[in-house]
């Protein structure tokens, strides 16, 4: 079995899904910046509201 998964790791259509993976990554971690500097800066907290 582990050699099983070592040649799927060496073969050769493991490289566009790894780049797949590393493209899904990238952008998530860009749109989870853009996120927080955006939520970060949207000011939602009103201070004249009464309950």
């Amino acid at each position: 079995m582990p050699d099983f998964i070592l040649q799927l790791f060496n073969s050769p259509y493991w490289a566009p899904i790894s780049n797949v993976f590393t493209a899904i990554g990238v952008i998530s971690v860009i749109l989870a910046i853009v996120r927080f500097v955006h939520n970060r800066r949207r000011k939602e907290w009103k201070s004249n509201v009464s309950i």
